[in-house]
C-alpha cells in the first residue's frame, strides 16, 4: 500500500512538474534534451524558440549563441552595461544554429559569442560534421559583418567523460579555424576544467554549469565584451 500511494504522488508531480513548469521543470528538460537529443529541426522546443526570435527578436550589440548551456545564462545580468540578447536554445547543434542564422544575423549585432558541439556529439555526429557546419555559421556572421567569437566547447564532467576526446578534437579544429580567419579563440576549459573534465564545483549534472561556472565564462569573455 505504501510503495502505492508513493507511486501515485510521483506520477502526480512528475504531471504538475510538466503542466505548470514547477521546480524541477527546467533541469528535466536540460537533462532530458542532451540524453535524448532530437533533430532540432524538429524538436519542439527548437521550433518555438526559432519562431520566437524570428517575431520578436530585438537588436543589440552583442549575441551569445549556443545549446541550453549558453541558454542557461541571464547575460544581460551578468554584463549589466552591455547590449547582449541570448540566443541559446535547450538541446541545439551546429546544424540547429545553421538552420536559424537568420534570427542570429537579424539582432544587428556587432559580436557574436558562440559555443556549440556537446549535443552533436551526444547525438554521434562526426566531429568533421560538426566543423563543416561552424565553417558555415562562420561565414554567415561575417558576411552579415557580426564578428564571430569562436569559444571551445565545454568538456563533461566524469559521467560523460567518455566524450572529451572529441571534445577535444573538435576544439583543436576551432582553434585552428579561428587561426585561419584572424577570430578570436576563447578557451572556456581553461577555467572551468582540471584533468580534462568539467571541474565538479561548476557542475551540477556533469554538463551544465552552476552560478560559479558562469562566473569563470563571464570573467573569460569579459575582456572582449567591456
Amino acid at each position: 500500500m505504501a510503495s502505492l500511494f508513493f507511486v501515485v504522488i510521483s506520477y502526480g508531480y512528475g504531471v504538475i512538474t510538466v503542466q505548470y513548469k514547477v521546480f524541477p521543470f527546467d533541469e528535466i528538460r536540460a537533462v532530458k534534451n542532451f540524453l535524448h537529443p532530437s533533430k532540432s529541426k524538429s524538436s519542439p522546443g527548437y521550433l518555438h524558440r526559432k519562431s520566437f526570435f524570428e517575431v520578436h527578436g530585438v537588436t543589440s550589440d552583442i549575441v551569445m549563441v549556443g545549446d541550453s548551456i549558453t541558454d542557461g545564462a541571464e547575460w544581460h545580468e551578468m554584463f549589466e552595461n552591455a547590449s547582449i540578447v541570448n540566443r541559446g536554445i535547450s538541446g541545439d547543434t551546429a546544424e540547429g544554429i545553421l538552420n536559424r542564422i537568420d534570427s542570429i544575423i537579424s539582432t544587428g549585432a556587432k559580436k557574436a559569442f558562440i559555443m556549440v558541439g556537446i549535443n552533436d556529439l551526444n547525438g554521434s555526429v562526426s566531429v568533421n560534421n560538426i566543423y563543416l557546419s561552424y565553417e558555415l555559421i562562420i561565414k554567415k556572421l561575417k558576411q552579415a559583418n557580426i564578428t564571430p567569437y569562436i569559444q571551445s566547447t565545454i568538456y563533461a564532467g566524469e559521467r560523460l567523460s567518455g566524450l572529451n576526446s572529441s571534445i577535444s578534437s573538435l576544439n583543436e579544429k576551432l582553434k585552428e579555424l579561428a587561426r585561419k580567419k584572424g577570430l578570436v579563440y576563447i578557451n572556456l576549459n581553461k577555467g572551468l576544467s582540471s584533468d580534462g573534465l568539467l571541474n565538479k564545483k561548476y557542475t551540477k549534472d556533469d554538463v551544465h554549469l552552476n552560478g560559479q561556472g558562469y562566473l569563470v565564462w563571464k570573467n573569460l569573455i569579459s575582456p572582449y565584451i567591456e
